[in-house]
């Protein structure tokens, strides 16, 4: 009798850790900017779809692009666009991203007057931040080098300051 208990006991745990393994997790990756809004849409789904698996990463929408690409996961979140060059690493005859855009970013750049600095341009933006302007005398200030806090290479904000 205690061998058949154990048995049936045994063929029960393995069923249930079979349905566990074969029940599929869905990752999604990216922008720390989106994730906390990311997570909100991802309980009420879950409410909604109580037998689905999701879990959430951050690490930044290039890192999100990056393990998309790879293909690492199926869905990334990014607060930037993903570019021709990544979505063509992506496609495939059976695979190809849907961007599909449901929130957008709001920046904002302000300047210190008293360190001779009154406005930047979208211009010198990108120029500090792919390093090409180093000192505040490139922008009317005295000679006084810049540096930079904030996101890293990593991140959509910072990508999107480089490139525009």
């Amino acid at each position: 009798m205690l061998a058949f208990f154990l048995f049936n006991c045994t063929e029960s745990s393995n069923k249930n850790r079979l349905n566990q393994i074969a029940k599929k997790i869905i990752t999604i990756k990216g922008s720390d900017t989106e994730f906390l809004m990311v997570q909100d849409l991802t309980n009420v789904y879950l409410q909604l779809h109580p037998e689905a698996h999701i879990t959430l990463e951050s690490g930044g929408s290039n890192e999100g692009i990056k393990s998309l690409t790879n293909k690492e996961i199926p869905i990334c979140n990014s607060s930037r666009k993903i570019s021709d060059n990544e979505m063509s690493l992506k496609t495939d005859k059976n695979n190809k991203p849907i961007p599909i855009i449901f929130s957008a970013d709001a920046l904002a750049i302000f300047t210190n007057y008293k360190l001779g600095v009154e406005s930047l341009s979208t211009n010198h933006i990108k120029n500090i931040f792919n390093g090409t302007i180093k000192s505040r005398k490139e922008l009317g200030g005295d000679d006084i080098p810049i540096r930079l806090f904030g996101r890293d290479k990593s991140k959509g904000t910072r990508n999107y300051f480089s490139s525009k």
